[in-house]
């Protein structure tokens, strides 16, 4: 039987959708996927709690089979918010900037396997 705190620190690192684990962190997110013209409904954003900071884990491709982690301490979270909204180059920022690159790639790619002959 858990105790109460183990319960809560089973739900807490379990993955939870990330506008619910930190709305900033998936604001940055829909920005730099919506600055190369992908849906945010196109990812799988999910994120936890442990510790000190966020995990987060994107999940994108056409079965959702490719991963991207990243963990921000809360310091790096609040000093990527401020500069990642107004595109800035936080640590946040550069992270979602360069898995959003990568989730652009993954999708022309997917699309072409999918028209090939």
């Amino acid at each position: 039987m858990l105790t109460k705190r183990q319960f809560e620190e089973e739900q807490a690192a379990a993955i939870r959708p990330l506008e619910f684990v930190s709305p900033q962190l998936y604001q940055i997110l829909k920005n730099e996927l919506a600055r190369l013209h992908i849906h945010p409904y196109d990812v799988r954003a999910g994120g936890s709690r442990s510790g000190s900071g966020i995990q987060v884990e994107l999940l994108y491709g056409e079965q959702f089979n490719q991963l991207k982690k990243g963990f921000f301490e809360d310091q790096e979270e609040v000093q990527g918010i401020e500069q990642g909204i107004e595109g800035g180059a936080g640590e946040a920022a550069l992270f979602f900037r360069q898995a959003a690159e990568e989730i652009k790639k993954a999708m022309i790619a997917d699309y072409f396997k999918m028209m090939k002959p």
